[in-house]
């Protein structure tokens, strides 16, 4: 019988993104350093030029492409050589959703075996232009958990890439780390832990605590710190441990039982081909059709690609194979 046992995640290497979102593979240069934030900081004090960036920019709440993780599979020796059993390529947020039986409407490619997912942007050339204090306190509440608290960044980001097992099925995938803490242990031991970091308000009840224990525990991170505020100022602070394990549930099968299936589809006889899956409350209820030629193109954004696979990786792909 297929097992639905959830694996432990390990790590093959990292991506740092840029503020001019160039790639940069395992090079942790856009990774943060914890420190301790000031009680009592303001959360909406110099973020001026920040709410500018979010009003302007044309990247805000739209849905990542895969083309961040496919630039380290590229280039990582270590990436290239998981790729040749790899079953599943997609991102934490996606992996997690499906975990966690969650409503999510993805986009689906294959290609050598390999299936590819991302998430279905509905309207990808929209600029989301209305921001409120909300969207400033995390980002500004995580600023002040670095070694510059007046540094918002917007576009620079850090991924840990990360695999895990499913049942028989290799998932390859990447997740953004907020933050590293070093504690000196000795005088020549220094230990570093990943740290999540969480902005809630005060007094308010932490609904979806699973939620967070899963999207942690895809990327080893051990510890959560949540920063809770009151009248726009960090009040207090809490820390939350991460579960080694994660806590058997139905939805771990279900979402094995529809990969395995999604993989064998008569939908992907045809090189290039996208389906769009959609799920309605879990994975066991779910609607997914093949897009037309029209409906490929509107999700291309213009660029040269073969399902939801940018031609260049393709390319190089083939390269590696001859």
């Amino acid at each position: 019988m297929t097992t639905s046992v959830l694996g432990k995640p390990r790590s093959i290497g990292s991506v740092s993104i840029l503020e001019d979102r160039s790639v940069l593979v395992d090079i942790s240069v856009s990774l943060r350093t914890f420190k301790s934030p000031p009680i009592g900081a303001n959360l909406l004090e110099n973020t001026e030029a920040f709410r500018l960036q979010l009003r302007t920019s044309p990247y805000k709440n739209h849905p990542n492409r895969l083309d961040r993780i496919l630039k380290f599979c590229q280039e990582s020796e270590v990436g290239r050589e998981e790729m040749k059993d790899v079953n599943i390529v997609t991102w934490r947020g996606i992996l997690k959703k499906l975990l966690r039986g969650d409503k999510i409407e993805l986009n689906v490619s294959k290609h050598g075996g390999t299936l590819y997912l991302e998430e279905y942007d509905r309207a990808p050339n929209v600029i989301h232009r209305l921001t409120g204090d909300g969207d400033v306190r995390g980002p500004k509440f995580e600023a002040l958990c670095s070694e510059d608290p007046n540094y918002l960044p917007f576009n620079a980001r850090w991924y840990s890439v990360m695999i895990v097992h499913l049942g028989h099925l290799k998932i390859l995938y990447a997740g953004e780390v907020d933050c590293v803490e070093v504690n000196q242990h000795t005088e020549t031991d220094e230990r570093r832990e990943f740290v999540e970091l969480k902005s809630r308000p005060f007094g308010k009840s932490l609904n979806g605590m699973q939620d967070w224990f899963t999207q942690s525990y895809l990327t080893k991170v051990p510890k959560i710190i949540v920063g809770f505020h009151k009248d726009n100022h960090l009040h207090s602070l809490q820390t939350f441990v991460v579960p080694e394990t994660l806590l058997p549930s139905p939805h771990h099968g279900a979402a094995l039982g529809f990969l395995v299936q999604l993989i064998g589809h008569e939908d992907f006889t045809e090189e290039g081909n996208v389906v769009r899956v959609k799920f309605h409350k879990d994975v066991s209820k779910r609607s997914q059709i093949v897009l037309s030629a029209r409906e490929k193109k509107a999700i291309d954004g213009g660029e040269a690609r073969v399902g939801i696979l940018p031609a260049w990786f393709l390319a190089q792909a083939l390269s590696h194979d001859e």
